[in-house]
């Protein structure tokens, strides 16, 4: 896992995954990722979970962004 809030973080799950949301309500062009940080560094059993949906076309491009942690 990435310990610092900038980096990447791990990716858990995105668009080519099978147990990614399937039905994403009609969204246009839909992008989803679920990362995994370690924000308190890697010694630490605190995990955040972020969950992210992007979606729309070039000038109207919408996100959704769900973060939760958990230990």
């Amino acid at each position: 896992l990435t310990s610092a809030g900038t980096k990447t973080g791990t990716l858990v799950l995105d668009n080519s995954s099978p147990l990614r949301e399937q039905e994403l309500r009609g969204l246009p062009e839909p992008i989803q990722e679920v990362r995994a940080y370690s924000p308190l560094g890697c010694d630490n059993d605190l995990i955040k979970i972020e969950s992210r949906v992007s979606y729309g076309f070039t000038r109207t491009q919408g996100e959704a962004i769900y973060a939760t942690y958990v230990r």
